[in-house]
């Protein structure tokens, strides 16, 4: 684990090294986000029953955009309700979550690659008393950026897709319960048995920044992923993402 996190570390100095080339011409951007979010959850450990519900989301952003390159870092986390047969909550925190791109010349595209750490954590105590189940990735990918102008002012579209990484999920003989779990060891579980493979996840975003709203953007996103391993869950959400700049 402590080479995994080396490596990462190693990659967000690197990152931010491609950018420092053109650094005295580059703008810095600060960003605040809430997002009213729907999900669903279908885990092979929950009797494949989908879950659905409502996922209120937090986030930050930091951008620096030269006139070659783009480097973002957006940490978010998010707390929601999904229901089928009774009741579950959803927990949800990415830590890392970095993209670098470089833009091509005279074209409206950034392409690049991105580096994510997400963990989710979920818990369906009307159905499966205190147990807690968990899906964490470490993962990187290609990422696409497509700016378009519209009207008085921008529409961006953004694509990516998962490559390679590690994940983790329970043990299907584990039997852990929530309540027996201090913060810490909430991190240690969604760490441990990591495997490396790849993932099936996408994520696609629409943003709309009209001039005259000024700090104000709105966009909606949609991601989809598949764990197919012998756990298997898929987990899809929609958003409407109301983004701040201070």
């Amino acid at each position: 684990m402590n080479r995994i996190i080396i490596g990462l570390l190693a990659i967000l100095f690197s990152f931010d090294g491609l950018a420092q080339h053109n650094s005295s011409n580059a703008s810095k951007v600060h960003m605040v986000s809430f997002k009213t979010q729907f999900i669903q959850i279908k885990d092979a450990f929950n009797y494949d029953l989908v879950f659905s519900g409502p996922n209120l989301v937090a986030a930050y952003s930091f951008s620096k955009n030269t006139n070659k390159d783009l480097i973002r870092f957006s940490p978010e986390i998010a707390f929601g309700g999904v229901f089928n047969k009774g009741a579950g909550f959803a927990w949800r925190f990415k830590p890392i979550d970095l993209y670098y791109g470089r833009k091509l010349s005279s074209k409206p595209f950034t392409i690049g690659a991105y580096l994510a750490t997400d963990y989710q954590w979920q818990q369906y105590s009307e159905l499966q008393g205190g147990r807690l189940f968990w899906f964490s990735t470490i993962e990187v990918g290609p990422k696409i950026e497509y700016v378009l102008p519209y009207q008085s002012g921008l529409l961006n579209f953004s694509f990516s897709n998962s490559l390679a990484g590690f994940s983790s999920r329970p043990e299907p003989s584990t039997e852990s319960y929530y309540y027996d779990f201090s913060f810490s060891e909430f991190i240690s579980v969604a760490n441990q048995n990591l495997s490396f493979g790849s993932f099936n996840r996408a994520q696609f975003e629409m943003t709309l920044e009209p001039n005259s709203w000024k700090r104000l953007s709105i966009a909606y996103s949609f991601e989809y992923f598949t764990y197919t391993q012998e756990t298997r869950l898929s987990f899809i959400s929609h958003s409407l993402n109301f983004n701040w700049k201070i």
